[in-house]
């Protein structure tokens, strides 16, 4: 008897070294394109429900620019907006999309807002469409923030296809940017001011429509 105590309490010491050494498998991270801005922290995790495969989206350690030729336009959708109509991404061929997957209790999403309203009014005219799609659970809520909060862009609802056709999104708000023709040149991930999305938005405004039939992204999911 005198010896068994020892042992279990160097077995409970062990414990802790034993499962901080677990090594668990990750999970390959999609494939970013372009010029990706330095991602902050603070980003809010989706709702369990409503949450991806993917349940983590960590933060880069440096930032990534890349030249690319887009071969893949964005993923096509037809989503509801907060009136009941449907937009679908080929309504705004061959403009430059920002689209920003945000939720009415998101804080990091909230911070963007008055940003994107600006950049909405400033480039309007330029070829620019904001194009906000609602992670929210509670629907009901959005329209009257939307209204109190004076946005001037278009919100629609999400689904869970256009969510993972999207890199599987789990850390809101995730920002991409798609160029005249179709095609997503920047993913952002976290609040980030109006001064860093001019500066991926203007080079893009500036260029033509190349090729035509890839205007509006993809089929619809």
């Amino acid at each position: 008897m005198k010896i068994k105590f020892p042992l279990i309490f160097i077995l409970f010491a062990f414990l802790p070294i034993l499962a901080c050494g677990v090594k668990t498998e990750k999970t390959e991270q999609p494939e970013v394109i372009g010029e990706e801005l330095p991602m902050r922290e603070d980003v809010a995790p989706l709702p369990i429900d409503e949450e991806p495969i993917e349940k983590e989206l960590k933060p880069a350690e440096e930032p990534i620019s890349e030249e690319i030729t887009c071969e893949t336009p964005a993923p096509g959708f037809n989503l509801p907006d907060i009136d009941g109509n449907r937009v679908s991404l080929s309504d705004f061929a061959g403009k430059v999309v920002l689209i920003d997957f945000w939720a009415v209790w998101c804080g990091p999403c909230r911070i963007m807002i008055p940003g994107l309203i600006e950049l909405q009014n400033q480039y309007r005219d330029a070829g620019l469409v904001v194009l906000g799609i609602s992670v929210d659970q509670q629907r009901n809520n959005v329209p009257g923030f939307v209204r109190r909060e004076g946005i001037n862009y278009p919100i629609v609802f999400h689904d869970r296809n256009v969510v993972m056709a999207y890199g599987n999104v789990s850390s809101i708000p995730t920002t991409f940017v798609v160029d005249r023709n179709g095609c997503i040149r920047h993913r952002l991930v976290g609040a980030h001011s109006k001064a860093q999305l001019e500066r991926v938005i203007r080079p893009l405004l500036g260029e033509t429509v190349a090729i035509a039939e890839k205007q509006g992204g993809a089929a619809e999911l």
